[in-house]
């Protein structure tokens, strides 16, 4: 009798903990939108200095791009620049920016919803909270790529689920064709990243001889295709730079950091046409890889940069092997290696990316930009904590939608390998953004789920 009794006091207790916790959480994310919507008001005419803004501004007049660039964003811009006038062009374009976010993070949500059952009110706001997150809303705030590719990759992502999970609808579909087409037209990287979870859907597909899955996969397969096709045939003007090519990014990400130590070893061609003091330079200093790629942007310095690749495995291997794990591991664990880089090593070398993302957040508004990331992460270890305490309730969860979680554990593993294969700068949270996203709307979907009665998960 007494064992009975002390259960159902700690059950009662357990019940009144969630209700507590859950509770002191929601003030702090009611507190956090309430801080973004006056950084947004403040932020809504300034333009964070990054170097990628000025050209997208000049690209914009003229829409010709080389292998740099894809057309998408500039044709945004302008059609920005001749609806409104320069001093509302930057407003124009945030809100833009943030509806689209906004409403690619409701179709996230709702997509979950399919598994764990939340209502549409719920479902917005925990999509106003997700765009609330002062990195979410630096990137709708910024003349840069990063929103719009962010935001239509999710909802890409969230369709091609729709379509594994559900009877596949024309809405669906078309949302997965359009926003693929959109994505593709503005970056590069998220339509190869795309492609690739597109591939092994098919494969799963084929597998499960889910015929009409399959099918449609195929068609995005194609749709993809052909929107690389677009961008290439788009990317014909000559900037004076260097083409991207494969070969350069295997040579970057194999022999960069190891240049200059290696130079007695390098084929002729890079010795003749590197000096030391260069290699030194990119070796510490990843900008540089412009010039390194131009002094060998022909025939011959493309076959030299083929043996210099064969020549830093052979004598790096174990040091290029490692270097390439830390990456992946650091882009799969986003949101704790931007809180490490960001709290914790803020002026380490190896947290320059962040370092500077950070500071062009803070520099229209900088008190109030640090008071907003301190209340961010205040409720980030407050959510960490609430899981551990609820652990058991998670687990269940993650457990018994295992097939959700699979799924979007896919996408932060394709997502993660690309961007540590295609350079050799580390970690940067503008390219683990989708994957920052992803995770941090998953956390917030957990913890909505955790419940405050009487539930089996509890």
């Amino acid at each position: 009798m007494q064992v009975f009794r002390m259960q159902a006091i700690w059950t009662s207790w357990k019940r009144r903990s969630i209700i507590s916790g859950k509770t002191a959480l929601c003030i702090l994310a009611t507190f956090l939108v309430g801080v973004s919507v006056v950084w947004a008001t403040l932020n809504i005419s300034s333009e964070p200095q990054y170097g990628d803004t000025p050209e997208y501004w000049k690209l914009s007049h003229t829409l010709q791009v080389d292998t740099w660039r894809t057309v998408g964003y500039p044709l945004v811009l302008k059609v920005d620049q001749l609806i409104f006038s320069k001093n509302l062009e930057h407003a124009a374009l945030y809100i833009l920016q943030l509806a689209i976010s906004l409403g690619c993070a409701y179709y996230f949500f709702r997509t979950l919803s399919i598994f764990l059952p939340s209502s549409k009110r719920a479902s917005l706001l925990m999509a106003i909270l997700l765009v609330s997150i002062p990195v979410v809303a630096h990137f709708n705030f910024a003349v840069l790529t990063d929103s719009l590719a962010n935001s239509l990759f999710i909802l890409v992502m969230s369709a091609t689920l729709r379509l594994m999970v559900s009877k596949a609808t024309v809405q669906t579909g078309a949302i997965a064709i359009g926003g693929l087409i959109a994505m593709g037209l503005i970056r590069e990287d998220r339509l190869l990243a795309s492609a690739v979870i597109i591939g092994i859907v098919l494969v799963w597909a084929l597998f499960r001889h889910n015929k009409a899955l399959a099918l449609m996969m195929v068609l995005l397969f194609v749709v993809s295709i052909s929107v690389a096709i677009i961008n290439k045939s788009t990317q014909t003007a000559d900037l004076g730079r260097p083409q991207m090519s494969l070969t350069f990014t295997l040579f970057d990400r194999t022999v960069r950091g190891r240049l200059w130590k290696l130079m007695p070893k390098m084929p002729r061609t890079i010795q003749q046409r590197i000096t030391p003091q260069m290699a030194q330079e990119w070796d510490q200093h990843q900008n540089y890889w412009a010039t390194i790629n131009t002094v060998l942007d022909d025939s011959a310095g493309r076959s030299a940069m083929k043996q210099a690749v064969k020549v830093a495995i052979k004598n790096n291997a174990l040091s290029i092997v490692g270097n390439l794990t830390s990456t992946f591991f650091a882009y799969i664990a986003t949101p704790f290696s931007y809180a490490k880089e960001s709290l914790y090593h803020p002026n380490n070398p190896g947290s320059y990316w962040t370092y500077w993302t950070n500071s062009r957040m803070a520099q229209a508004q900088p008190r109030i930009t640090h008071m907003y990331q301190n209340i961010f992460w205040i409720l980030f270890f407050s959510t960490l904590l609430f899981l551990v305490w609820h652990i058991k309730a998670a687990f269940l969860i993650i457990r018994r939608y295992q097939n959700l979680m699979i799924f979007w554990l896919v996408v932060v593993l394709v997502t993660a390998a690309m961007h540590t294969l295609q350079s050799s700068i580390g970690f940067h949270i503008r390219y683990a953004l989708p994957i920052f996203s992803i995770e941090s709307g998953m956390l917030i979907y957990i913890v909505f789920h955790i419940r405050q009665s009487k539930d089996p998960l509890v």
